[in-house]
């Protein structure tokens, strides 16, 4: 008596390979989209980042010489969104006496719409929106609030400064 041993798959182990296959290819699948949506979550939190560190650090430039502020637009100094910085430098009087003068400098801070300005100057990139952005003056202090959000995803970001001013 011999017995034959067919060697291959029965087709109930076939589909029960197929079934896990699918399943293992699925989980696979859901981990990869999960993971790319959290990269893109964190690359455009650190786009936001980026973008209010560089305009904060302009206006840290334009706030060098200011001494006091004056609020302009009609705004309260719990919140506005235009001021002028006021402040001064020392400037050759080149009339030959080799004497010194100081001169005022007049610098126009504003969230224009979506837009950060400085003297005329748009800041931010317009992929970004500043809506919710406001300054506020309290007691010698400036403080800055920006809220930047992307356009596209709708997400925002939160930085904000403190300026100390000399005069009132």
């Amino acid at each position: 008596m011999k017995l034959h041993n067919e060697r291959g798959l029965t087709l109930v182990e076939l589909l029960a390979v197929l079934a896990l296959s699918t399943v293992v290819i699925l989980i696979a699948y859901n981990l990869l989209f999960s993971t790319m949506g959290s990269i893109d979550r964190s690359s455009a939190q650190t786009k936001m980042r980026n973008e209010a560190a560089l305009i904060l650090y302009q206006f840290d430039e334009a706030m060098l010489n200011v001494d006091s502020i004056e609020i302009d637009g009609g705004g309260t100094p719990d919140r506005f969104t235009q001021f002028t910085g006021v402040g001064e430098h020392i400037e050759d009087k080149n009339d030959g006496s080799g004497g010194y003068e100081f001169v005022e400098d007049r610098i126009a801070f504003s969230i224009s719409g979506d837009d950060i300005v400085i003297d005329g100057n748009t800041l931010n990139d317009p992929e970004w929106r500043f809506t919710d952005s406001f300054f506020k003056y309290e007691g010698k202090k400036l403080y800055v609030q920006l809220e930047v959000a992307d356009s596209e995803s709708n997400e925002t970001y939160q930085s904000s400064k403190i300026y100390r001013l000399k005069n009132e």
